[in-house]
């Protein structure tokens, strides 16, 4: 069953998903605390307020489209959900990749879901957590090496994806335990978010045109 999950990943279709988590989001006036303590530069009081324990269980998060997320840890950041994926219609079976952009970090995991007893209920499994990754952005190849999913963002890169271009883009991932790159298109929609998720980076004086940082 494992192999047959990952060989899904190789040729993953994509899909572009605009909608809106219902359970999961709450939105909130334009005076909330948790908003206007999070920046000062730009207004954030339209964007959606995700409250969620892992959002790597949830099945309808936000995509493509700014949120901020809220985190007692961490605290309360910007973020941008990607996801692409590829359903079966005879098994109900869903696999595909996600990947969560936020100012300071990465993440990206791979997942495989089907149905569970009832008529609307489904479980998801996340199955592998990349390691690698590669972002072109014109001239510039970011190569990061992370750990459980999780990468670190620079400044440099940071900026890159500001001021990336228009469109949908593509990202090479390697997963855990799995032994070859797996090629990740990026939505229109999140590439247009990365200019609101990444609006406070700053161009770096120096920038090399491959960059690898851990």
């Amino acid at each position: 069953m494992r192999k047959k999950i990952l060989a899904l990943l190789v040729g993953i279709a994509v899909t572009s998903v605009t909608q809106i988590a219902k359970a999961e989001i709450e939105i909130t006036p334009d005076a909330d605390p948790v908003r206007s303590n999070l920046v000062n530069q730009i207004d954030i009081s339209k964007f959606p307020l995700l409250r969620t324990n892992d959002w790597r269980t949830e099945t309808n998060l936000p995509w493509s489209q700014p949120v901020v997320m809220v985190d007692e840890f961490e605290g309360n950041y910007l973020a941008v959900f990607d996801k692409n994926f590829q359903d079966s219609f005879w098994t109900g079976e869903k696999s595909g990749i996600v990947s969560n952009w936020s100012r300071k970090y990465l993440r990206i995991y791979s997942y495989y879901s089907r149905p569970c007893d009832g008529l609307f209920c489904q479980r998801v499994n996340i199955i592998n957590q990349a390691s690698h990754v590669t972002i072109k952005v014109r001239d510039n190849v970011f190569r990061l090496e992370g750990k459980a999913g999780n990468f670190n963002l620079t400044e440099a890169l940071a900026y890159a994806l500001k001021t990336s271009p228009s469109g949908r883009t593509r990202i090479k991932v390697m997963f855990e335990d799995y032994g070859r790159e797996v090629i990740n298109d990026i939505g229109e929609g999140t590439v247009q978010a990365w200019k609101t998720v990444y609006f406070d980076a700053v161009e770096p004086i120096q920038q090399s045109n491959s960059l690898t940082q851990k």
